[in-house]
Protein backbone atom coordinates (compact mmCIF):
# COMPACT_ATOMS: atom_id res chain seq x y z
CA UNK A 1 0.00 0.00 0.00
CA UNK A 2 1.39 3.07 -1.00
CA UNK A 3 0.87 6.56 0.25
CA UNK A 4 1.42 9.90 -1.79
CA UNK A 5 0.77 13.07 -0.20
CA UNK A 6 0.67 16.50 -2.44
CA UNK A 7 -1.06 19.69 -1.29
CA UNK A 8 -2.05 21.93 -4.59
CA UNK A 9 -4.35 25.14 -4.88
CA UNK A 10 -7.39 24.66 -7.23
CA UNK A 11 -7.52 26.93 -9.86
CA UNK A 12 -9.64 30.26 -10.40
CA UNK A 13 -10.82 30.22 -6.80
CA UNK A 14 -10.09 33.04 -4.24
CA UNK A 15 -9.57 32.43 -1.10
CA UNK A 16 -11.77 35.45 0.83
CA UNK A 17 -10.78 34.47 4.35
CA UNK A 18 -7.92 32.51 5.69
CA UNK A 19 -10.38 29.55 6.92
CA UNK A 20 -11.78 29.07 3.38
CA UNK A 21 -8.74 27.31 2.16
CA UNK A 22 -9.58 26.09 -1.61
CA UNK A 23 -6.23 23.38 -1.12
CA UNK A 24 -7.01 20.21 -1.09
CA UNK A 25 -4.69 16.92 -0.10
CA UNK A 26 -4.92 14.21 -1.74
CA UNK A 27 -3.17 10.50 -0.69
CA UNK A 28 -2.87 7.81 -2.44
CA UNK A 29 -3.56 3.80 -1.60
CA UNK A 30 -3.37 1.20 -3.75
CA UNK A 31 -5.02 2.34 -7.49
CA UNK A 32 -7.37 5.12 -5.23
CA UNK A 33 -6.93 8.29 -4.75
CA UNK A 34 -8.83 10.52 -1.96
CA UNK A 35 -8.78 14.02 -1.89
CA UNK A 36 -8.61 15.88 1.38
CA UNK A 37 -10.07 19.08 2.11
CA UNK A 38 -9.47 20.96 4.86
CA UNK A 39 -12.81 21.83 7.60
CA UNK A 40 -14.87 24.49 6.50
CA UNK A 41 -15.14 27.69 8.74
CA UNK A 42 -18.50 26.72 10.88
CA UNK A 43 -16.80 23.10 11.61
CA UNK A 44 -13.76 24.78 12.90
CA UNK A 45 -16.12 26.79 14.78
CA UNK A 46 -17.69 23.96 16.30
CA UNK A 47 -14.82 22.27 17.20
CA UNK A 48 -12.93 25.17 19.51
CA UNK A 49 -16.43 25.72 21.01
CA UNK A 50 -16.21 22.08 21.87
CA UNK A 51 -12.50 22.20 22.67
CA UNK A 52 -13.22 24.80 25.01
CA UNK A 53 -15.96 22.57 27.40
CA UNK A 54 -13.39 20.10 27.40
CA UNK A 55 -14.35 18.03 24.08
CA UNK A 56 -11.51 16.15 21.77
CA UNK A 57 -11.38 16.88 18.79
CA UNK A 58 -11.32 13.58 17.36
CA UNK A 59 -14.87 12.75 19.66
CA UNK A 60 -16.51 16.31 17.64
CA UNK A 61 -15.17 15.18 13.98
CA UNK A 62 -16.51 11.93 14.46
CA UNK A 63 -19.80 13.79 15.64
CA UNK A 64 -19.91 15.66 12.74
CA UNK A 65 -19.46 12.31 10.73
CA UNK A 66 -16.14 14.52 9.36
CA UNK A 67 -12.70 12.52 8.94
CA UNK A 68 -10.16 13.48 11.29
CA UNK A 69 -7.05 13.79 8.26
CA UNK A 70 -9.67 17.11 7.56
CA UNK A 71 -8.67 18.23 10.72
CA UNK A 72 -5.14 17.40 10.67
CA UNK A 73 -4.92 19.41 7.45
CA UNK A 74 -6.60 22.29 8.80
CA UNK A 75 -3.91 22.33 11.35
CA UNK A 76 -1.27 22.37 8.95
CA UNK A 77 -2.86 24.97 6.69
CA UNK A 78 -4.44 27.52 8.64
CA UNK A 79 -1.91 29.18 11.01
CA UNK A 80 -4.79 31.43 13.03
CA UNK A 81 -6.96 27.65 13.63
CA UNK A 82 -4.00 25.82 14.51
CA UNK A 83 -3.29 28.59 17.45
CA UNK A 84 -6.85 29.09 18.29
CA UNK A 85 -6.35 24.90 18.92
CA UNK A 86 -3.19 25.64 21.02
CA UNK A 87 -4.82 28.39 23.23
CA UNK A 88 -7.69 26.37 23.78
CA UNK A 89 -4.79 23.51 25.00
CA UNK A 90 -3.78 26.42 27.65
CA UNK A 91 -7.23 27.09 28.81
CA UNK A 92 -7.75 23.32 29.33
CA UNK A 93 -4.15 23.08 30.99
CA UNK A 94 -5.33 26.40 32.94
CA UNK A 95 -8.90 24.63 34.37
CA UNK A 96 -7.12 21.48 35.68
CA UNK A 97 -4.17 23.26 37.43
CA UNK A 98 -6.81 25.65 39.15
CA UNK A 99 -9.34 22.68 40.22
CA UNK A 100 -5.77 21.07 41.60
CA UNK A 101 -5.13 24.35 43.84
CA UNK A 102 -8.60 24.24 44.84
CA UNK A 103 -8.83 20.52 46.04
CA UNK A 104 -5.28 21.10 47.69
CA UNK A 105 -6.51 24.85 49.15
CA UNK A 106 -9.62 22.53 50.51
CA UNK A 107 -6.73 20.35 52.64
CA UNK A 108 -6.61 16.80 50.37
CA UNK A 109 -3.17 15.88 50.63
CA UNK A 110 -2.30 13.98 47.44
CA UNK A 111 -3.61 17.31 45.55
CA UNK A 112 -1.14 19.23 47.74
CA UNK A 113 1.28 17.27 47.13
CA UNK A 114 1.21 17.16 43.35
CA UNK A 115 0.56 20.73 43.17
CA UNK A 116 3.95 21.53 45.15
CA UNK A 117 5.44 19.17 43.09
CA UNK A 118 4.03 20.88 39.79
CA UNK A 119 4.36 24.32 41.33
CA UNK A 120 7.15 24.46 43.61
CA UNK A 121 7.69 27.46 45.27
CA UNK A 122 10.99 29.46 44.11
CA UNK A 123 12.31 29.59 47.63
CA UNK A 124 12.87 25.96 46.79
CA UNK A 125 15.02 26.15 43.61
CA UNK A 126 18.42 25.12 44.04
CA UNK A 127 19.95 28.31 43.31
CA UNK A 128 17.73 30.27 45.71
CA UNK A 129 19.71 30.92 49.17
CA UNK A 130 16.49 29.87 50.99
CA UNK A 131 16.53 26.33 49.69
CA UNK A 132 16.39 23.24 47.49
CA UNK A 133 14.35 21.59 44.76
CA UNK A 134 12.17 18.95 46.96
CA UNK A 135 11.84 16.78 43.69
CA UNK A 136 15.04 16.88 42.79
CA UNK A 137 19.11 15.37 44.08
CA UNK A 138 19.21 16.67 47.92
CA UNK A 139 22.80 17.06 47.56
CA UNK A 140 23.27 19.87 47.76
CA UNK A 141 21.45 19.75 51.29
CA UNK A 142 23.86 17.21 52.52
CA UNK A 143 27.41 18.98 51.65
CA UNK A 144 26.08 22.10 54.48
CA UNK A 145 27.86 22.38 57.28
CA UNK A 146 24.92 22.13 60.35
CA UNK A 147 25.74 26.25 61.31
CA UNK A 148 24.48 26.75 57.26
CA UNK A 149 21.51 23.95 57.91
CA UNK A 150 20.46 26.28 61.27
CA UNK A 151 20.85 29.18 59.20
CA UNK A 152 18.66 27.69 56.04
CA UNK A 153 16.02 26.51 58.97
CA UNK A 154 15.98 30.38 60.48
CA UNK A 155 15.86 31.63 57.12
CA UNK A 156 12.55 29.22 56.00
CA UNK A 157 11.03 30.33 59.80
CA UNK A 158 11.60 26.59 60.71
CA UNK A 159 11.96 26.36 64.53
CA UNK A 160 14.83 24.13 65.50
CA UNK A 161 14.83 23.31 69.46
CA UNK A 162 17.96 24.96 70.75
CA UNK A 163 19.61 21.76 72.72
CA UNK A 164 19.89 20.77 68.54
CA UNK A 165 21.71 24.39 67.86
CA UNK A 166 24.19 24.33 70.66
CA UNK A 167 25.40 21.31 69.38
CA UNK A 168 24.35 19.36 72.93
CA UNK A 169 22.29 16.86 71.54
CA UNK A 170 23.56 13.32 71.34
CA UNK A 171 21.43 12.38 68.67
Amino acid sequence: MKKNVSSRKKPGKKVSTPDQSTSSLTIEVGNQEEEIKPLNWNEKKIILETMYRGGSPAWVCKDLGVDFSRYLKSLDEDEIFCQSIENAKVALSENIAFQLFKTAMEGNVTAQTNFLKLFPPLSWSPGNQKGGSISGSDEWIDKMSDKELFQLAKEMDIHVPEEFIDGSSNT
